[in-house]
């Protein structure tokens, strides 16, 4: 991560062992807490002491209430334990993190949830709640079913979103490596897997990624340019 950040490159990950965010944080620029630990008042904690942007997933249900109380609870102080630099357990207090977000990554019992429908019932609930921030789409996991091109679906469906003007979605995540696919790891038989092929989900290779890169691009100057539009227009009203 040192060499990535040496490039002015931001790296960005899952904080999922409490122990070890301290270690890296200050190398992390984005971070999220994945759908199974949304729920986890020990990771709700850990985020209010952090001082990157951090998305919430919905649960793996498909649940968004969960991810939603989560973003309210980092945003508020707490007292926890924690571990100095010396190695000692502190009473660690935090002030709240208000850089927090929601991501939609589908569940297993809701399915996909990217659709306008669904970020439009999200963005009530966030509004309920009183959270002020926008919506992060995983175009992977339960938005994809399982399914890595998929995410090319998910991603034209955030595009079009974006052309009717939606100003709610603030990023995507997808699953890309340099070999599209995946290749499950055999005990034994390292050497039947290929460089640069995920051994767990399955990813869009390098060259569909820089594609659907520069189409999610060529969108978002799209929303901005209905953006300015619609902003000289009401100043034109006022």
């Amino acid at each position: 991560m040192i060499d990535i950040n040496s490039l002015e490159l931001p790296c960005a990950c899952e904080f999922l062992q409490p122990l070890i965010t301290p270690y890296i944080s200050d190398l992390i620029s984005w971070a999220a807490i994945g759908a199974r630990t949304t729920e986890s008042q020990i990771h709700r904690e850990l985020v209010s002491g952090l001082n990157m942007p951090i998305g919430f997933k919905n649960g793996t249900t498909g649940c968004v209430q969960t991810a939603v109380d989560a973003c309210v609870a980092s945003q508020n102080q707490h007292t926890s334990l924690s571990i100095n630099h010396l190695g000692n357990i502190v009473c660690h207090h935090t002030s709240g993190n208000n850089d927090v977000h929601l991501i939609l990554r589908g569940g297993s019992v809701t399915g996909p949830n990217y659709s306008s429908d669904h970020i439009i019932r999200t963005q009530k609930l966030l509004d309920k709640s009183h959270i002020k921030t926008k919506i992060m789409i995983d175009c992977s996991h339960g938005n994809s079913m399982k399914n890595y091109e998929h995410q090319i679906d998910v991603i034209n469906d955030i595009c079009q979103q974006m052309s009717d003007g939606n100003q709610t979605i603030m990023g995507v995540m997808i699953e890309s490596n340099l070999v599209s696919g995946n290749k499950k790891f055999v005990e034994k038989k390292k050497h039947l897997l290929q460089y640069g092929k995920s051994i767990r989900d399955s990813c869009i290779g390098w060259d569909t990624t820089v594609t659907q890169l520069q189409i999610l691009s060529d969108y978002v100057l799209i929303r901005r340019k209905l953006n300015h539009q619609y902003k000289y227009s009401q100043h034109e009203l006022n």
